[in-house]
């Protein structure tokens, strides 16, 4: 998701269309948009280029330099850890547990993926 690119995503037919070079299992792979996908995508290109918020036909989607992809997702991974461990001592503290033995076991970001594709 962090290469993106605006030549992979089709507006009037709301598709993704994630090239086979970039699938692990090496088929090309087409992701339907929803309704907030699409709107999240334009609200993407009118910050990128607020006179056209028109996708662009080229480039990253999701980029802070123009030329690479977005990086530090283990730093967020991290800060996103600390947020949840802090809402689970406050709450334990709230129901009268003593915070200082709560903890949150592991997890990967790519966890997210496998749980929803087995719950839905």
């Amino acid at each position: 998701m962090a290469g993106l690119d605006w030549a992979e995503l089709n507006r009037q037919e709301r598709i993704w269309t994630l090239p086979e070079g970039r699938c692990k299992n090496g088929v090309t792979h087409l992701v339907p948009l929803s309704t907030m996908a699409v709107e999240i995508l334009v609200h993407i290109a009118a910050v990128t280029d607020q006179k056209k918020p028109l996708w662009p036909s080229k480039g990253l989607v999701f980029t802070t330099t123009g030329r690479t992809p977005i990086s530090g997702l283990s730093r967020a991974k991290q800060h996103l850890d600390a947020a949840m461990l802090k809402i689970a001592k406050e709450q334990a503290a709230e129901a009268g547990e003593n915070p200082a033995t709560i903890d949150i076991a592991g997890w990967r970001i790519h966890d997210l993926r496998r749980t929803m594709a087995t719950g839905f």
